[in-house]
């Protein structure tokens, strides 16, 4: 482990930490993620701004990433009751 550092406020960084606790700004040489309304630092991965509540956009390198995530496949012919044979009725 390497030892302590400190954001430009004064304020601990946190080991793994992208970001400041204390006042927001991006830890290390990660590319800097800001709220489109109110240009709040974001986590990569957010969904919503923690500042104004703003929606977090898909990236713009098109990588798509967020809209995979909500695709939704669903496999043809297949629900309650089809693609299963049907049993046969008994003769006696």
């Amino acid at each position: 482990r390497t030892t302590a550092s400190r954001c430009d406020c004064g304020a601990p960084i946190i080991w793994g930490s992208h970001f400041c606790a204390n006042c927001g700004r991006p830890v290390g040489e990660q590319a800097v993620v800001t709220c489109t309304q109110c240009d709040h630092p974001l986590p990569a991965d957010a969904g919503f701004c923690p500042s104004c509540g703003k929606a977090a956009e898909a990236p713009a390198n098109g990588d798509g990433e967020r809209e995979a995530d909500a695709t939704v496949i669903r496999q043809a012919g297949v629900g309650a009751g089809e693609g299963s044979p049907k049993p046969d009725r008994w003769e006696e």
